[in-house]
């Protein structure tokens, strides 16, 4: 049995009823059938593209406030990048356990790509 292949055959769509082309036609989770473009984008609004989900705001202003209770710190012995609550005593890195370890500021280049995230 050889599956059509054409995609200009003309199909009938479930919602509306009109003959459109079977590339124009896509699967409605909603509706539990197939439809034609237009009525799938009557169904699932397009979101703007500039605009950002409202739990990826929210992901991101918890993330600020996290990383405003934590220190950040390099072990220079195995480079090693770690961070701990402001307040708990780091003795070691917990990845070597080198006792040579500095805080470190806020200017190092993981935090500068976060930074530039923002702005794209």
């Amino acid at each position: 049995m050889k599956i059509h292949e054409d995609q200009t055959a003309p199909v009938i769509c479930r919602a509306c009823e009109r003959k459109v082309p079977m590339s124009q036609i896509k699967f409605d989770d909603t509706r539990k059938q197939f439809v034609c473009q237009n009525c799938y984008n009557a169904t699932h609004p397009t979101k703007k593209p500039d605009e950002k989900p409202r739990f990826e705001a929210r992901n991101q202003e918890n993330r600020k406030a996290i990383e405003e209770t934590m220190e950040k710190y390099r072990c220079t012995n195995c480079k090693y990048h770690f961070s701990r609550k402001k307040g708990k005593e780091v003795t070691e890195c917990p990845y070597c356990g080198s006792k040579d370890i500095k805080r470190t500021t806020g200017t190092d280049a993981s935090k500068l790509l976060d930074e530039s995230d923002n702005y794209f």
